[in-house]
């Protein structure tokens, strides 16, 4: 397979080290032209490839590039084989860098090396870092092995040079107000002889100045600077253009030194050269002081001893063995908290305060000490019982001839350090935690790159592989398509504001195909110019939430209309009593005309027909009167079997599997039976070409934390009914309405709208519960739950036998607010042979009873004004008249009678409407339990 040359091209464009590529011939004078360069070189060495294409890479070469390091890489170009190196290339203004590289050849199909590629690497901070700790080390053994002041300093200037090699480095000593040569092998042989032996001042060039103010000169630009202008021209005939030079002191404060670095190019200094100056300067202070050693040895130590005291970093020399300490700074003292005095009685008396646990970390013995230096960290306990981090770096100094003379190093405290470092692991490994335990998606999003991070939730809860998503584009694909766009605009309105927070709520598509409803939330992360570089965000599934919610809305609003339907079924009930009271007496009269009888029996059976609408609008309201016993619901469904399959004809297969018949619950059994049977009409209705019904009954068990729908259903056991049919189907909108009364999705004429409305109320008045599921073309389940009940339940609502008795001549007081209705009733009452009398509200019906007057029964109506229903004015009633009989009567009874879906114990209740003959019984039933009782 052959990679286009575009791909190529692209991909060295996009690395971030430089890329050459040149010739394969003339690899003597002139060298092999370069044909290509990527934008890294660009960049790094500040050339365009116009200037550079056709010349030789010799260009980047400069004074301190190794041509000992050239003339080998130039016999392996030679020799065609790769090599690698690392050497000293230089920009186009003469700035030079260090460069790692690796030089292949490329060979064509006939084994001839056409080119070259060059892969470069910028390791100028390595190399510098390097050099830098090359040249303590080689200091301090140089100071350790006694060398000469000009041996230490000329060490010093050399691993400045090569750690800040844009640079030249100068030490001069300070002596009797004059400035004297110390070390410059990069400087002009010329330049170091005029300004030896140069009084300092005020305006005595960098140096000079430094010397005499003892504080840090810094010249960016010699030619205009007043400082340098008795010197001017002396730097300008040796091409110095810029000086920065910082004072030496010693341990009394005194200045003996200037050190500087010079730039052959006006500018500021860089930050690692300031740091390189401050650092060297305390070397040079400790190699000044370390001459002054050799000359009277008593009063070195005691000077070196002074510089260190300022020093917070602990020096420390021993012999090989470690059997004696010869030298350690008072930092120790600080640091350990402990003498010196003791560590030069017990040479390893610093070890003894190491944690047991990082014992082994710092080399005790020579044979440890593998790398030079070794680098050890440590934990120390002081006296105070603190707890400090050591860094120690130790240091094998070896003689002329390679035998190890000392063991020295330097140790300083690294608490803060790694206190921040533990911090910051912690901090990491408690959000990583946080992430793991909570129920949201944690993301960060960097808006630069467009790169997303997201937390291990976001496939645990939606089934999405953060892999899928790390690009905005591909997190806003799986919006859903309706919410995509204000989704996006929200976003990036937030962002292009000044505000910090964002949230939306919005539907996510997940990888199954299923819709979930999710609130996100973000947290905008700002530069110092106020724009908008990360946000951080947490998202939390508030799909269940929602759908609890919608079910919620659905209840109180199906529980308004119930309470408008009841309202309604009252005032109706009403009426029709009045109607259907009146054209039965019409039926009865023997004299009545065949046609007024005809009329009187067609407004007779309208009535009825409306009686039976109410009856619907009750159940639905929930406000009818059930009749609950311990019913078997695997015997009732069963026993239906024979009307079902009547009633839905051939063309709908019925399959019934039930195995309940011991299990019981609480039930209206003919209620029940109205339900399955209006359930299967529905279920038919559906399937107009044929199809599948299957009833089946079941257990059920509620646990605490079950989800969805049955997080509102108490925990226990529970009897269910499931009807099934693999019709139409409904779709979301039609599933939220199929219980509201009157709403139907037949034609019209077909249907009242009422058959689920009645099933949902009878459902709920049982203490049950109903849910449906159902998609389009794929049919509906309606599950039906009721409480269980254990198998020796009993019926404590036994009904009462009724007398036949259909007439009397006892007295009866009739309490109805309505004038319409109350006439009707005490004109049926006075037919029947009763003595009638009436009240229109409660207060008004107790005066009656309070008086003398001869009462049998009080037939009350439940819902009056005036401040007293009906039960309220029975119970007042048996207070005076204890063997009082009560009659009930309502429309609808709002909850006074009925409770859990039964009339209260020793209720009796006539509901409206009602014929004269059901009139004459219920009086007869209440006023026969009276003499019984």
């Amino acid at each position: 397979m052959t990679i286009a040359p575009d791909l190529l091209a692209s991909a060295f464009e996009a690395l971030g080290d430089i890329v050459i590529i040149t010739e394969a011939d003339k690899l003597e004078k002139p060298g092999p032209r370069i044909i290509y360069v990527n934008a890294a070189f660009e960049k790094k060495t500040g050339y365009l490839r116009h200037e550079v294409i056709g010349k030789t890479p010799r260009l980047l070469q400069g004074k301190a590039t190794d041509k000992n390091e050239l003339a080998r890489i130039r016999k392996a170009l030679i020799a065609r084989t790769p090599i690698r190196s690392v050497l000293v290339n230089y920009d186009c203004n003469q700035v030079p860098f260090w460069l790692e590289l690796e030089i292949s050849p490329l060979i064509d199909d006939q084994g001839n090396c056409t080119h070259f590629v060059a892969i470069e690497r910028d390791v100028t901070e390595r190399k510098r870092e390097e050099e830098l700790r090359n040249g303590q080390q080689q200091t301090l053994e140089k100071i350790a092995q006694r060398c000469s002041l000009k041996e230490v300093l000329d060490e010093i200037t050399h691993a400045m040079d090569l750690a800040a090699n844009d640079c030249m480095s100068s030490i001069l000593l300070v002596k009797n107000g004059q400035i004297f040569f110390g070390s410059g092998p990069r400087l002009p042989e010329s330049y170091n002889q005029a300004i030896h032996g140069q009084l300092y001042g005020p305006n005595a060039g960098s140096c000079g100045t430094c010397a005499y103010l003892g504080i840090p000169i810094f010249v960016n630009d010699i030619a205009v600077d007043p400082l340098w202008a008795d010197y001017r021209e002396l730097a300008r005939d040796n091409n110095l253009a810029a000086c920065w030079s910082v004072p030496v002191f010693n341990a009394q404060g005194q200045i003996v030194a200037t050190f500087a670095l010079y730039s052959s190019h006006s500018r500021e200094p860089k930050e690692y050269e300031v740091d390189l100056l401050n650092r060297f300067s305390h070397l040079v202070a400790i190699a000044i002081e370390h001459q002054n050693s050799l000359e009277a040895l008593e009063d070195s130590e005691r000077k070196i001893r002074e510089i260190t005291d300022t020093i917070g970093e602990v020096f420390w020399i021993t012999n090989p063995d470690r059997t004696q300490m010869l030298y350690v700074s008072p930092a120790y003292e600080t640091i350990w908290g402990r003498s010196r005095e003791e560590l030069y009685r017990n040479p390893m008396a610093w070890a003894d305060a190491i944690l047991p646990e990082d014992r082994n970390s710092p080399p005790i013995n020579i044979e440890r000490i593998v790398d030079n230096p070794h680098i050890a960290q440590y934990r120390i306990m002081r006296p105070d019982q603190s707890i400090r981090w050591i860094e120690d770096r130790s240091f094998i100094m070896h003689d002329h001839q390679g035998a190890v003379q000392r063991i020295l190093g330097v140790a300083r405290d690294i608490t803060l350090q790694k206190t921040a470092e533990i911090a910051g692991a912690e901090q990491k490994e408690r959000f990583g935690a946080i992430v793991e335990t909570t129920s949201d998606v944690v993301w960060d999003w960097d808006i630069a790159s467009d790169k997303t991070w997201w937390s291990d939730g976001l496939e645990r809860h939606f089934g999405i592989s953060p892999d899928d998503v790390k690009r905005s584009p591909e997190w806003f694909a799986r919006i859903h398509p309706e919410d995509r766009d204000h989704v996006t605009a929200s976003i990036t309105r937030t962002i292009n504001s000044d505000k910090s927070k964002w949230s939306h709520e919005y539907r996510l598509i997940t990888p199954d195909s299923r819709t979930a409803r999710i609130i996100d939330r973000g947290k905008i992360i700002r530069n110092e110019d106020g724009l908008a570089t990360r946000v951080i965000g947490a998202i939390a599934d508030v799909t269940q939430q929602r759908d609890l919610e919608a079910r919620l809305n659905r209840s109180q609003r199906l529980e308004a209309i119930g309470q408008l339907t009841g309202g309604i079924a009252h005032d109706f009930n009403n009426l029709l009593t009045v109607i259907l009271g009146n054209a039965e007496l019409i039926t009865l009269q023997k004299k009545a005309d065949k046609n007024i009888r005809s009329l009187a029996e067609m407004v007779q059976n309208a009535a009825e027909k409306g009686s039976q609408l109410t009856n619907h609008m009750l159940a639905f309201a929930r406000r009818q009167p059930l009749h609950p016993q311990a019913e078997s619901v695997g015997k009732l469904v069963r026993g239906m079997e024979k009307l079902l399959r009547r009633t839905l004809g051939e063309h709908i297969v019925i399959e019934i599997n039930q195995t309940l018949d011991d299990d019981l619950a609480m039930i209206d059994g003919a209620q029940l039976e109205s339900a399955i049977l209006n359930l299967s009409l529905n279920a038919r209705d559906a399937m107009p070409n044929g199809g599948k019904l299957i009833i089946e009954t079941g257990l059920y068990t509620v646990e605490i934390d079950d989800p969805g729908m049955m997080r509102e259903m108490p925990p226990g056991d529970y009897i269910t009914i499931t009807v099934s049919d693999t019709g139409h189907g409904m779709d979301e909108e039609t599933l939220g309405r199929i219980f509201e009364p009157f709403f139907t999705t037949k034609p019209p004429g077909s249907g009242t709208g009422l058959g689920l409305s009645t099933v949902f109320g009878f459902v709920k008045q049982s203490n049950g519960f109903i849910n449906v599921y159902s998609e389009p073309n794929h049919g509906t389940t309606i599950r039906i739950y009721f409480p269980k009940l254990g198998k020796t339940a009993r019926n404590t609502n036994e009904e009462l036998t009724m007398s036949d008795t259909p007439a009397g001549t006892e007295t009866i007081l009739v309490v109805e607010d309505d004038d319409m209705v109350r006439q009707h009733v005490i004109n049926q009452i006075e037919s029947l042979g009763y003595t009638a009398l009436q009240a229109a509200n409660g207060p008004e019906a107790m005066e009656i009873i309070k008086s003398s007057v001869q009462i049998d029964l009080l037939f009350t109506d439940i819902i009056m004004p005036g401040g007293m229903n009906g039960r309220e004015l029975a119970e007042m009633a048996g207070e005076h008249r204890a063997n009082l009989g009560v009659l009930f009567t309502s429309g609808y009874t709002e909850d006074v009678m009925i409770h859990d879906g039964r009339l209260d114990p020793n209720v009796t209740l006539l509901s409206k409407p009602y014929r004269r003959q059901q009139l004459a019984e219920k009086i007869r039933e209440v006023l026969g339990r009276k003499v019984t009782g």
